[in-house]
């Protein structure tokens, strides 16, 4: 790490959790604008949030994080391959990675150690790849409740088809709710 990079990260302790966001939210547009950017204060908000995340402060970081990262998982999500199969938006998926990254982190306080702390680069990169395989397990979780559900609809609609050709009344019945459905 740079002389530079060590004195930003020395400063970022001082700063309000409000001035780290606003940061870290100028740091982000620089490094989609492919400008220099200096990832410190989005580090440090994702410190703040993950160090201590029952406590308020870090709730609060947490919320900061969501709004900085949201549309980002949402994109990561709708280029899951499996996205289109989940019959979910991509906002609602987004939600649950976030809120699985979250969960992780809060029940295993010292999860955060095991990153990179002492560079700041590396440590960010690290915790949105965790970030990535968060919206990979929630969509690879949601494509197989929904292909579950899917089968269980199957096995009903097929047991129904076979009381329906030895049920005159319940063939009636199934293929009105077939008609039903279709419409």
């Amino acid at each position: 790490m740079s002389q530079e990079g060590a004195q930003t990260m020395t400063n970022t302790s001082t700063l309000t959790l409000t001035g780290v966001a606003y940061r870290c939210q100028q740091e982000t547009a620089r490094f989609w604008q492919q400008l220099v950017y200096d990832p410190t204060y989005c580090f440090e908000l994702f410190h703040r949030a993950l160090s201590q995340p029952s406590l308020e402060h870090s709730k609060q970081a947490w919320t900061y994080i969501h709004q900085q990262y949201h549309r980002q998982v949402m994109l990561w999500v709708k280029r899951h391959q499996l996205f289109t199969q989940t019959g979910l938006e991509p906002d609602v998926l987004a939600n649950l990675a976030l809120e699985k990254m979250w969960l992780s982190f809060a029940s295993d306080t010292d999860k955060l150690a095991k990153f990179p702390l002492s560079d700041p680069d590396r440590c960010l990169k690290s915790l949105l790849r965790f970030l990535q395989m968060c919206v990979h397990s929630v969509v690879v979780d949601t494509f197989a409740a929904a292909a579950r559900a899917q089968e269980t609809v199957d096995v009903a609609a097929a047991t129904a088809l076979a009381t329906a050709h030895t049920d005159p009344v319940m063939a009636e019945e199934f293929w009105h709710q077939i008609a039903a459905s279709s419409q």
